[in-house]
């Protein structure tokens, strides 16, 4: 009989994630797993991990869906600081390999996806196998 394999519940992996991605990541963007509604002008990366299977005996998939958002102080998004922040996470978690993360590939984004308010937002999503 063998031991069911250790794993991190998708809202423990966004806070490794959270705490691995902040300081790499310029002073002021907010990280977390809920888009929180700030004051302008504002920078945040919201992570949302969705399991998708297992991988191996060990291991799972999991779809890591990443939005970066960036309003400046008159309340306009700007597409290009959010790309560039989904730009920086992506190339943090895929060549750094955080934590239990075994393995990182980039499946989509950033895509230019409007938020409740009409402002552009850079989504995308990696594709995660993690332990």
């Amino acid at each position: 009989m063998s031991a069911a394999p250790p794993h991190t519940p998708t809202s423990g992996l966004t806070g490794e994630l959270a705490g691995f991605l902040r300081p790499l990541l310029p002073e002021g963007v907010v990280v977390g797993a809920r888009l929180a509604r700030l004051d302008a002008p504002y920078r945040q990366v919201v992570l949302e991990p969705v399991p998708a299977g297992r991988a191996t005996p060990i291991t799972r998939w999991v779809r890591l869906q990443i939005t970066a958002v960036a309003i400046t102080a008159s309340l306009q998004s700007d597409w290009e600081t959010a790309a560039a922040l989904f730009d920086r996470a992506c190339t943090a978690i895929t060549g750094r390999l955080p934590g239990r993360v075994v393995s990182a590939a980039i499946d989509s984004g950033p895509v230019r996806v409007p938020d409740d308010n009409g402002n552009l937002v850079a989504y995308g999503v990696l594709l995660l196998t993690t332990c």
